[in-house]
This record gives C-alpha cells, structure tokens and sequence, in this order.
C-alpha cells in the first residue's frame, strides 16, 4: 500500500555524518476490495475523536467549519466563471445574500475586480457590505457554493472576523445534548475520518520514557514509541481484530491494544512471539504487561490504575520431529493443546468437571465457543457420554468442537453417530500436518548411493591422485 515515515525527532543518535533521524514502516493488505464505482475500498481508516469549540445562538449550538474557498487549481475564477458571486452581510441583522453582480464571460479572462463588478447600490443602503471571494495566488478567487446553495441554506454559513477581512465559514448545528462545558468554554466531541498521512511525528525516547515508568530503566533499549503502535491500530476499523507482533519486543503492541481497548470499548485481541532472547518474555514482554493489567507505581511513585479486564497468557514453543510416526503424532497431538485453546478462543479449563481420570482428555470453554480434545481413539465412547453432559450444560448455542486424535485423516464419523448433531469433528494431528505443510521447507530427500555411486566417486578419487607414469 505504500510505506509511512516515522520522524524519530531525536536530535542526537550515533550517526557519523548524517543523523538518521527517520524510519521507515511498510504497509500491506493481504486483499483489495472494490466499490459499486470499481474504486478500491480503503483498508485504513484515519479516525478519530476531535475537540471542537461550540458556540450558541438563540438556543442553537454549533461548531465552525472551513471556509467555502479552496486553495487548488480550481479555486480561481477564470476556472469557475459561475462561482464569483458576491456575499452582501448585514452586521446587524445578520443576514446573508448571495447575488451575481459581475460579468460572468469576462471572468473568464479578467482578473481585475474593479472591471468585473458592480456593486448593488440598493443592498448596500440597507447597510450591507459586499464580501467576494478572496484572491489566489494573486487572482481573484471563487467560492465553492453556487449562489442558490448559498441562498438556500444561509443558515449553515456564518460570517467571522472583521469588516475587510470577512470569512464566510460552514458551521454544523449539534443536540445540546452532546455539549459539555470546560473551565467556562463550551465543547463538542466530532468523531472525524480520513486516510492515514505518510508522515507522522513520534519520538523515540517517548517509547523509552513510557516503558522506564513501568520497569527499571535500561531494562530494554529503543522500545516503540506507544502512541504511535496505538495510532497504527487504530488505523484499522475493526474493534474485534486480531493483531500479531511476530517479533516482539518490550510489548508495546500488547500494551497498545489493551489501551485502545479501554479508550474506544473495543475487543480487540493481541499475540506476542518472541524468541525469549536474554529472557526478555519473562523479564520485560511479560512482566510490562502483567504490570500495565495490574496497575503498578510509576517512576513519580504515582499509583496507576491497572487495565483489569484483560487476559494475559504466555506460552513455550518446542521442537516436534516432524517423522510422522505413531509415537510423534500422539506427541504432537498433546503437545498442541495450548495452540487449539489460542484458534478456539477458550483458555478455561473445565476437564475435571466432567472426568476424575483426564489423562486421556482435555476440555476448555469460553463465554461463546466449548472443545474437547481425545487424545486417545479407545475413549470416543466415554467421550461421547461427556459430550452429552456438555450439551446440557454449555452457555452458548454453538456446537462443541472434538478434537480426536487419529493415525489418519478420518475422525470417527461413524463412532460420534448419535451425537453428530451436537459436535463439529476434527482429526488430530492430521489437520496440524496440512496447516503446517505450506509452511515449513520442504523435508529433504535422503540420497543413499548405489555400488555403482561408490565406484564412480573412487574411481574420481584414483584419476586425480594417480602417480605419473
């Protein structure tokens, strides 16, 4: 999509020449979509919560607006020979009327106001002052409300500043409900979008001083700057997605989802994967974020309050052999348990409430979804009678998801007959195999050499260490 430039705005780093004070971040999308216009629909949306200043009138309340010029190409009036009709204002009254009192063909050439207009003798007895478009670039200039648009909906145009210097400018009327008022000033809260600029400001040493107020200082160098991961996550309209940090650091990503979470009531869910360098998942990834869900004392030793309604799991990644042999997959099968709790979305564990014995088996649940895993093929019928325990008890009316270990792809459709219509099947490990199979390099083929290899490779031994004659 195009990449965005952070400006560090660090005056002094270790660079010998020029100081780097940029990076770099690339962004993609995984897909296009297209409008009904066959415009590519934007993936990022710049929005926000912006402060207005409101303003009252007879009971009315309202927030100004832009004024109706532009500044481009099409601001000026050889452009736009209809739009240079002038703005009568009476200041005492008030009121606003839009005539055209030019030389619309003239205008198209002209840029001398004094041979283009007449003023209206009549309006300006009533004690009405012309306002026009101000000049761009040194021509005179245009509005971009024709004259009926200004004359019909007046009532959304107010006129600022003083006689001379006029600005006619929108303005939006707004429910006195949404007004609050601050240190004797009235205000609004405008929820505003847009796209995303490919430069933005954000210091280093802000992502340093954030995480120094959590944990010792020094503890970890150059950590992200915070508002910044929150503004890219914020990027992304969908309150409910998932963000993954594959090459975690001081868990600033983390932190950055918790917070917005809490500022805009999202549920947005966030995975860290580290390589535990220096044991920085215990020392710094983890122990930030089991702090910021706590709450802890700052370096000001002000206490700050925790962000309570947040999960926090880690979990170890080990290396399986990938020989499919009938020991490694029962090993691989239990071993990615915690993987179906993270794909399923349930992390409570509820296995001793249907199973005394539960070497065998592994239940989890959450407030929407419920699975089992049977890690041995013998107990599909004790682990039928459990799915039927289940069903009377789960919250939700979503089906319970098995897991059922198998040395193949079949997952014992026949033996879960009776409670087909309460489960969704899956066969274990042979659904991790096929997720994983595009995604790992490809196994090596072993190359084991012929008697006629071996009298090949000798006889190229004997020809290039063979005496002279």
């Amino acid at each position: 999509m195009g990449p965005i430039i952070q400006n560090k705005q660090n005056a002094k780093n270790d660079s010998i020449n020029i100081q780097k004070n940029h990076e770099y971040i690339f962004v993609y999308r995984k897909s296009c979509t297209y409008t009904e216009n066959n415009k590519i629909s934007p993936n990022l949306v710049n929005a926000d919560y912006k402060k207005k200043i409101v303003f009252e009138e007879g009971g009315d309340y309202y927030y100004l607006n832009d004024s109706i010029t532009t500044r481009g190409e099409g601001g000026i009036l050889n452009a736009r020979q209809n739009l240079g009709n002038t703005i009568y204002y009476n200041p005492v009254t008030k009121d606003i009327i839009a005539i055209c009192d030019y030389d619309v063909e003239l205008a198209k050439i002209s840029n001398d106001e004094k041979s283009l207009y007449n003023n209206d003798s009549e309006l300006l007895l009533k004690g009405y002052t012309p306002i026009r478009p101000p000049k761009v670039r040194g021509k005179l200039g245009c509005w971009t409300w024709s004259k009926d648009k200004i004359n019909e909906e007046k009532r959304y145009l107010i006129i600022t500043g003083k006689k001379d210097a006029y600005s006619v400018k929108k303005r939006t009327f707004i429910n006195h409900t949404e007004v609050y008022e601050e240190n004797g000033k009235l205000f609004f809260n405008s929820f505003e979008s847009g796209n995303s600029r490919s430069l933005v400001d954000f210091s280093t040493n802000d992502g340093t001083n954030a995480l120094n107020e959590i944990l010792d200082n020094g503890i970890f160098n150059n950590p992200k700057n915070l508002e910044m991961i929150k503004y890219f996550i914020k990027l992304i309209p969908n309150k409910r997605s998932t963000i993954l940090d594959f090459f975690a650091g001081s868990g600033t990503t983390l932190h950055a989802t918790m917070a917005i979470n809490a500022e805009d009531g999202g549920k947005r869910q966030c995975i860290l994967v580290t390589n535990n360098e220096n044991n920085i998942c215990e020392e710094v990834t983890y122990e930030r974020n089991k702090r910021v869900i706590q709450g802890y004392t700052n370096a000001k030793g002000v206490v700050v309050e925790g962000l309570k309604s947040n999960n926090l799991l880690y979990f170890k990644s080990e290396y399986v052999s990938r020989n499919q042999t009938l020991k490694n997959k029962k090993e691989l099968t239990r071993l990615a348990t915690e993987l179906l709790c993270i794909k399923e979305d349930a992390f409570t564990e509820i296995t001793k409430e249907y199973a005394s014995k539960s070497n065998w088996l592994a239940i989890f649940k959450s407030l929407t979804t419920q699975f089992l895993v049977i890690y041995d093929d013998v107990m599909i019928d004790d682990g039928i009678a459990i799915i039927k325990k289940m069903n009377e008890n789960k919250e939700n009316n979503n089906p319970i998801k098995v897991y059922v270990f198998s040395n193949g792809q079949y997952p014992y459709t026949e033996d879960f007959e009776e409670v087909l219509d309460l489960v969704t099947l899956c066969a274990l490990p042979d659904a991790i195999y096929k997720a994983y199979q595009n995604v790992l390099p490809k196994k090596k083929r072993e190359i084991i050499p012929t008697m006629d290899d071996d009298d090949a490779i000798e006889a190229g031994e004997n020809l290039f260490n063979q005496e002279n004659a």
